[in-house]
């Protein structure tokens, strides 16, 4: 879609763009429960509560994968804005030389790049 909102097709690039934006933001999903669990629930181990309480070690395992997950989510998926940006020139030939409301040439449209 152009500045004001009009659709002006649809483009495989754009969709190339916003899938692989997708994508990305998936696979940093799991990060931070794949990196900081294991090494906090390590740290942890060496400690005299965990040694002293054993059967606080899954309560205490889950709580850690359960934080990662609520404070790792919202920025992975934040990372790429909802609405991406894209040059007419990167897309196909039937979208350069398109005219705004004005006969101003448009030089980038707006895509939803998805969830």
């Amino acid at each position: 879609m152009d500045e004001e909102g009009k659709a002006r097709g649809k483009s495989v690039v754009a969709g190339q763009h916003g899938l692989a934006q997708v994508a990305l933001s998936r696979v940093l999903i799991p990060v931070p429960v794949l990196t900081i669990p294991p090494i906090a629930f390590h740290l942890l181990n060496k400690t005299s509560l965990l040694k002293r309480y054993p059967g606080m070690s899954i309560p205490t395992n889950l709580a850690l994968i359960t934080a990662c997950l609520y404070i790792g989510l919202g920025p992975a998926i934040a990372l790429f804005p909802q609405i991406g940006t894209i040059s007419v020139s990167q897309l196909e030939p039937q979208f350069r030389g398109l005219l705004d409301s004005n006969g101003n040439p448009i030089s980038q449209l707006y895509y939803n790049k998805g969830l």
